[in-house]
C-alpha cells in the first residue's frame, strides 16, 4: 500500500540534528507516511546514522548522493522517488509537532482545490529556547497580497499535492536559496493555498542555517520573485518592470518593511482600484496591516502629501472593510480642521470663507 505523504528532508553533514528532527517526524500522529532521506554528499557519519535509522524504523527511506549538489537538487531528486498523494516538508535543524500531519492532511480532504497549506511556527534558540511565534495570514486571499511583499509561507512547515508540485516541474533548481519562494509563485497559480494559524512547527535560529549564510543572495532572489509575481498577478496595479527591494522582517509578522522603486505613473486611482477589490473580500486582522502598508508605500511612490481627499478616501475605505465605517469619518474632520487652519494661516480669515463660499469646500 503507497503512503498517503512523502516527508522529503535534505541533509548534508547534519549528525547533530539528526536525533531530534526524525523523532519529530517518526512520532506524528498520523503514521502512514513515508520518510524520504536524501543525504546530499554528507563528508561526517550522517549517511551512516542515516541507515541506522532506516534499519529501525520502513518507513525512512535514504537516498545517497556522492556528490553535494544543494538542497534544491536534492528536493527534486527526493521528489522523484515520492510515491505519496502528498508532498511534506522538513528541514534537518527543525521540528515537527506531533499532530502537524493529521492536521494538513486534513484540510486538503475538505478541500479539493487546496495546492499549498503550510503552518505557523515558534522560533527556537538552538537550544530550543522559544524565542517568538510566526503570525502569518491563513487564508487565500490575504497570502496572496502578502506575496509581493515577504515570503507568506514557512518551507518546512508546508504540505502540497504532489499532481501539482510535479505538475509545475517541481523546485526551479536555479535557485539554490528562496526556492521556495519561487516555488509557491507557480503553485498559486493552480489552486487555493493557505496556512494553518497553529504554529505546528519549531525553527532553529543558528549561525549555520542557510538563511544566516545566505542573506544577500536570498534577497537578490526574493526580488526576482516579487517582480514576477507582480507581472503575473496585478499587471494592471503596478507596472511590469516594478522591482521590489529587500524584506526586513520584524519577528516575522505581517509588518512588512521592504520599499519598491516603481514608476511615478501609478496613480491614486489604480491604488483605490487595488483597495476596492480588497475590501470585498473576507480578511482577518492580521491582513489590516498589510492594507496599510500598501496604501502608504503606494502615496510615497506617488509623492502625495498625506493631506489629500484620496489619501483619506482609501483611509475609509481600509476602516470600512474593518468595520470601523465610522472611525472611517474621523480623518476627514481631522482633515478639514486642519486644512481650514492652514488656509488662514495662509490666506487670512476673510479669503478662507472667500473659497468656502465660492468652491464649498476647504481644498488646497
Amino acid at each position: 500500500m503507497y503512503p498517503d505523504i512523502s516527508v522529503l528532508m535534505p541533509a548534508f553533514n547534519a549528525g547533530n540534528y539528526l536525533s531530534i528532527v526524525v523523532n519529530s517526524i517518526l512520532n506524528q500522529t498520523f503514521a502512514n507516511f513515508e520518510f524520504i532521506i536524501v543525504d546530499d554528499g554528507s563528508t561526517d557519519r550522517t549517511r551512516i546514522r542515516l541507515e541506522q535509522y532506516a534499519e529501525k524504523d520502513n518507513r525512512i527511506r535514504v537516498l545517497s548522493k556522492d556528490i553535494n549538489r544543494g538542497i534544491t537538487a536534492s528536493l527534486n531528486y527526493a521528489l522523484e522517488h515520492a510515491r505519496g498523494r502528498f508532498i511534506a516538508r522538513i528541514d534537518v535543524d527543525d521540528i515537527s509537532r506531533p499532530r502537524r500531519l493529521e492536521r494538513q492532511i486534513a484540510e486538503f480532504l475538505d478541500d479539493d482545490k487546496l495546492v499549498l497549506c503550510g503552518t505557523n511556527a515558534i522560533r527556537v534558540s538552538n537550544k530550543l529556547i522559544p524565542l517568538y511565534p510566526t503570525f502569518l495570514p491563513t487564508n487565500d486571499w490575504d497570502i496572496r497580497c502578502l506575496f509581493p511583499f515577504e515570503n507568506p509561507f514557512i518551507h518546512s512547515s508546508v504540505m502540497m499535492r504532489t499532481d501539482s508540485l510535479r505538475e509545475i516541474g517541481g523546485y526551479d533548481e536555479k535557485f539554490n536559496v528562496t526556492q521556495d519562494y519561487e516555488l509557491w509563485m507557480r503553485l498559486l497559480k493552480k489552486g487555493r493555498v493557505k496556512n494553518i494559524s497553529d504554529p505546528l512547527v519549531l525553527l532553529r535560529l543558528h549561525e549555520e542555517s542557510i538563511t544566516a549564510k545566505s542573506r544577500t543572495t536570498q534577497i537578490e532572489l526574493a526580488r526576482l520573485v516579487q517582480t514576477e509575481y507582480t507581472k503575473m498577478f496585478v499587471p494592471e496595479i503596478v507596472p511590469a518592470d516594478c522591482m521590489f527591494e529587500n524584506v526586513t522582517r520584524k519577528h516575522d509578522s505581517v509588518y512588512a518593511q521592504n520599499t519598491c522603486a516603481c514608476y511615478p505613473q501609478l496613480a491614486v486611482k489604480n491604488a483605490l482600484v487595488l483597495l476596492s477589490s480588497i475590501k470585498q473580500r473576507y480578511s482577518d486582522s492580521n491582513i489590516l496591516n498589510i492594507r496599510f502598508y500598501v496604501m502608504f508605500k503606494s502615496l510615497r511612490l506617488m509623492k502625495t502629501q498625506i493631506l489629500t481627499r484620496e489619501f483619506w478616501t482609501m483611509m475609509y475605505f481600509i476602516f470600512r472593510q474593518e468595520g470601523l465605517a465610522l472611525f472611517g469619518f474621523v480623518p476627514w474632520i481631522v482633515l478639514t480642521l486642519v486644512r481650514g487652519l492652514f488656509q488662514i494661516v495662509r490666506y487670512g480669515g476673510v479669503g478662507l470663507l472667500y473659497k468656502i463660499r465660492l468652491r464649498g469646500d476647504v481644498s488646497l
